[in-house]
């Protein structure tokens, strides 16, 4: 997961999707979170939760340091989670919860759930959440989180690309070797 976000911010595609999120949104904090809020529940209905935020933190952060302050992360963040946790529900790929529920109904003899059989539950309780954060959590939210707005995001990128670096020659330091050994163990023998 490390080396895909690593190249999607390498590559500019993170860019790319940072900047298609906010001329979809605008420079609305509350329409960027509903839309994360969505997105994220949309996503993790086909991949794990705890991938798609990681997948997604990156982004969030290059829309919030482009809005000039209108955008947040301390706000945008815990929707993202949120997002992933509910979605993930809604199939039984998205988390491992359907899955455990799934084979405990195998174990007791009952009939088994199929891949969307938890989406219409999972539906309406993504529905719910969103008219929840559009009439009130927004508002709570901006309420309850009155502390500054942490900027050592930033650093923790530019640490986090220079790890990922590290790997990266690590890794092909590493293959070299093994092609060389390899290589010689052919010519002596």
């Amino acid at each position: 997961m490390v080396i895909i976000i690593d190249s999607l911010l390498e590559s500019g595609v993170g860019g790319k999707i940072g900047s298609v999120m906010n001329r979809f949104v605008g420079k609305s904090e509350k329409r960027f979170v509903i839309f994360v809020f969505l997105f994220s529940a949309v996503l993790s209905m086909f991949m794990t939760n705890a991938a798609l935020v990681a997948m997604m933190m990156p982004f969030i952060s290059t829309v919030a340091a482009s809005s000039n302050g209108k955008i947040t992360k301390k706000n945008t963040y815990l929707t993202l989670a949120t997002g992933g946790l509910i979605g993930g529900t809604a199939t039984l790929a998205g988390s491992t919860a359907p899955l455990l529920a799934n084979d405990v109904l195998k174990e007791v003899g009952a009939d088994t759930m199929g891949f969307f059989e938890p989406f219409p539950i999972a539906f309406s309780i993504i529905g719910v959440m969103t008219i929840c954060y559009a009439l009130f959590f927004y508002k709570f939210q901006k309420k309850c989180f009155d502390f500054e707005e942490v900027k050592k995001c930033i650093s923790f990128l530019k640490n986090f690309h220079q790890m990922s670096n590290i790997i990266r020659i690590t890794f092909h330091k590493v293959v070299s070797v093994r092609c060389i050994t390899h290589n010689l163990h052919k010519i002596i023998h």
